[in-house]
């Protein structure tokens, strides 16, 4: 039983927790009720986890410098809404353990602040959600301590645990749409998984990790149209789990190296081979390294091209815009209705929406690159609201004003409103007072079978959704948007329809569309923005 928490043991317990949320992140995925494509809560918890850890530097062992380190950073990684409340959490819990050494009521403590922060970071909390998990299990640890002081560490985390379960279990009961789906709340689920990983570390058990969660899309490299002769080569990184019927010469393999690259540094510890090298030869190198074992991870990267971005990003900041009073960064799920934002008047554009949720640390790069005094945010996804929220708070080098707009239509209805002569505070005032006119309505293909509101939904079938209400479903696209269509244009007098195309929509079915409601409502605007919308395959505008 552990009597405090050192830097080492922070570290293995935020390991094994990763591990373990890993390991089960497709499990917390599929508790998601949404019956389309959403931002997956495993994934999101995890990455945001991840972030944080990755901000840990290598070989710290100061306790109070390991948990400032990894408060920062799952701060600044936090992706979606449960990345966000889970950061929060922890950022708070981490601000009772920023010491030398932590005891069991820094622990207690720590919760609590954990829980108070997590309630702060949402507008309108909801129970039976990962906010009553973690309020529950915390509240209980607190009152047991409270009658008996002589908990351990160990104690502590498994009573939170044990809590967290029974409160998880329970949460179909506080949230119908839980009830519903015959679900739990999945954020609590991925609460669960994290606080097993703890204890199961703490009994000495090891928790094998997962692949990390890296962003697959390439740096921007456009810009490199030949490379006429190589002159700082490869840095190639192995880590090699080394064939125990092969003899391994430590001191040879080294000569052998040197011989294809420099800056070698080599250690062997636990049956496994760690290698960096700088190489003209990147496949020679990996031609020897395979004689000895089998790879585990490989990195190789050519360093020419470093050093062309970095020359890339020198020019850059030396181009840099000039300082701005108002600045304007909308979100948007594609690159192609991403310039039209452009065209519209944004400033800079953060990639992300449904399936992938950009994280604190992408809007503030975002913010960076605006240099303006003032900030307006166009969130444009349910999902990305309160990361976007939490990147106004964490931005330190300009004021960010997050627009309520949760939709994409909102944001291609309003930016032409922003009025760069008036304050950001009026702007906002404006733009959000237009909001209310909007209805936005998105027509998807349901990904899984559901029960979703009372209505049974089967894979495949077509559903139109405003906001988390189900409007509408179907086996034909082209009936569930018109029925809604005419519903809205029929009951609330809207005049202006647009319809934002995804990429996966069949051209001829949008036509067909476009015509019907020309045909039944001709005193109505109908327009339609073709996107590259991977997800939706319409979205309607209703004004």
């Amino acid at each position: 039983m552990r009597d405090s928490i050192n830097g080492k043991l922070f570290i293995g317990l935020i390991e094994s927790g990763l591990n373990n949320l890993g390991m089960h992140k497709a499990e917390v995925n599929d508790l998601n009720v949404f019956p389309v494509p959403d931002g997956d809560t495993g994934t999101n918890m995890y990455m945001t986890l991840s972030n944080g850890l990755s901000g840990i530097k290598e070989g710290a062992d100061d306790l109070n410098e390991i948990v400032s380190e990894f408060k920062e950073a799952v701060v600044l990684g936090a992706r979606g809404n449960s990345g966000v409340i889970m950061s929060q959490f922890l950022y708070g819990a981490c601000e009772e353990l920023t010491k030398d050494t932590a005891y069991p009521d820094d622990l207690v403590k720590a919760f609590a602040k954990g829980v108070e922060r997590a309630y702060g970071s949402v507008l309108e909390p909801t129970e039976g959600t990962m906010l009553t998990v973690l309020r529950e299990a915390s509240k209980d640890v607190e009152t047991r301590f409270d009658l008996n002081a002589d908990y351990k560490i160990d104690e502590l985390i498994s009573l939170f645990l044990k809590k967290a379960r029974v409160s998880l279990e329970k949460t179909p009961e506080l949230l119908s749409v839980l009830k519903d789906a015959g679900v739990v709340d999945s954020g609590g689920a991925g609460i669960v998984y994290i606080f097993e990983g703890f204890e199961k570390f703490l009994a000495g058990e090891t928790v094998a990790p997962v692949e990390r969660d890296t962003e697959t899309t390439l740096p921007d490299l456009s810009f490199v149209e030949s490379i006429d002769k190589m002159i700082y080569g490869y840095c190639t990184e192995l880590l090699i789990l080394l064939d125990k019927s092969v003899r391994f010469d430590e001191d040879a393999f080294k000569k052998q190296l040197l011989m294809l690259g420099e800056s070698v540094v080599l250690t062997v510890t636990g049956g496994k081979l760690k290698l960096h090298v700088h190489t003209f030869k990147p496949e020679k190198v990996l031609g020897l390294c395979h004689n000895y074992g089998e790879f585990l991870a490989v990195k190789v990267e050519n360093m020419d091209v470093q050093n062309m971005v970095e020359e890339a990003k020198k020019q850059h900041v030396s181009a840099k815009k000039e300082r701005s009073k108002l600045a304007v960064v909308a979100v948007s799920p594609d690159k192609k209705l991403g310039e039209i934002f452009i065209e519209m008047g944004a400033s800079e554009i953060v990639e992300g929406g449904d399936t992938f949720n950009p994280s604190v640390s992408d809007f503030i790069s975002a913010y960076k690159k605006t240099n303006a005094d003032n900030i307006l945010v166009y969130p444009n996804n349910s999902n990305v609201l309160l990361t976007a929220m939490q990147s106004a708070n964490a931005y330190t080098d300009g004021k960010v004003f997050v627009i309520d707009c949760t939709g994409l239509p909102g944001c291609y209805s309003t930016l032409t409103l922003i009025d760069y002569l008036r304050s950001a505070e009026e702007n906002k005032a404006v733009v959000e007072d237009a909001l209310s006119n909007v209805t936005a309505v998105a027509v998807t293909k349901a990904i899984r079978n559901s029960t979703y509101m009372g209505e049974e939904i089967l894979l495949g079938e077509y559903v139109a959704i405003s906001g988390k209400t189900l409007l509408k479903k179907g086996t034909s696209l082209k009936a569930v948007a018109e029925s809604v269509i005419n519903r809205f244009l029929d009951e609330s007098g809207k005049e202006v329809v647009t319809l934002f195309a995804g990429k996966n929509i069949d051209k001829a079915v949008l036509n067909e569309i476009v015509d019907c409601c020309a045909d039944s409502h001709p005193f109505v605007d109908i327009g339609t923005v073709e996107t590259d919308n991977p997800i939706h395959e319409l979205i309607i505008s209703l004004e």
